[in-house]
């Protein structure tokens, strides 16, 4: 006896594809990954029985996922199913029982593979995940403010449960002006300014990794902005916004379950 569901890997639909589903093999209770694989860093002292903390690590983890094929698992479904599983980079996993979360998977270890001819058979693999959680889907959230004469409050979400402050992609065509500047009231007002631009200039910014692109060649506009990286904290953030312009931000952020 098995529990099924369809399965998303790198965009493929395995079951659409291959008759592939994700199974559970017998019903009931059954182990699975829980939470965040996180471990303490910290220092003993001699003479001190409380050891000093500095924090946690928190660290990807590996699953075991089991494939179904209720026939033959022929030639070309075995070369046609490993193309999409062996890949050199991470794809997209989702499972249809948690279609609104999404791992980043490479498969690892080498496959316990069980075939049972013209009856089917299933094929068990592992795959590391590149991060300690799970994903949400993208969420891209568009504003127009090209009539903002003096400030707009918007409001941006950060759904997270498992860190503090999350840095968004954002990318902003200023219309008017060479100023811009995007203050977090809900982050006791840091603001996140840009000086010195150009009118109808588009700048795409990612503030976790720091990075900073315009559409201006061979210009960089690190110098041109204070470097108060955007933040949202949990829950719901208003942002104010001084500058004319069309701005969009690019959500996508991590879930413990």
């Amino acid at each position: 006896m098995f529990d099924s569901t369809e399965v998303l890997l790198g965009g493929h639909n395995l079951q659409q594809e291959f008759g592939l589903y994700l199974v559970k093999i017998d019903s009931g209770i059954t182990e699975g990954h829980f939470g965040i694989t996180q471990s303490i860093i910290e220092d003993s002292v001699e003479n001190i029985d409380t050891p000093f903390f500095y924090g946690v690590k928190r660290e990807p983890f590996t699953f075991q996922a089991t494939f179904v094929r209720q026939k033959e698992w022929d030639f070309k479904t075995r070369l046609e199913f490993n193309e999409i599983v062996f890949k050199r980079h991470y794809q997209e996993f989702i499972s249809a029982d948690y279609p609104y979360i999404l791992y980043r998977v490479i498969c690892v270890d080498e496959p316990d593979k069980v075939f049972f001819g013209e009856q089917g058979g299933y094929v068990s693999l592992n795959f590391r995940t590149d991060s300690p959680y799970a994903w949400s889907p993208v969420s891209v959230q568009n504003y127009d403010l090209s009539q903002n004469i003096t400030k707009t409050t918007i409001q941006v979400e950060n759904r997270s449960n498992v860190i503090d402050f999350y840095y968004p992609q954002m990318e902003f065509t200023l219309l008017e002006g060479s100023n811009i500047s995007f203050k977090n009231l809900t982050d006791g007002g840091r603001e996140f300014t840009f000086t010195g631009l150009l009118p109808n200039e588009t700048v795409s910014i990612d503030n976790q990794w720091q990075i900073i692109k315009t559409d201006v060649p061979n210009v960089y506009r690190y110098v041109n902005c204070n470097r108060q990286w955007l933040r949202l904290r949990k829950g719901v953030n208003y942002i104010e916004i001084t500058g004319k312009c069309y701005l969009s931000f690019r959500l996508q952020v991590p879930i413990a379950i």
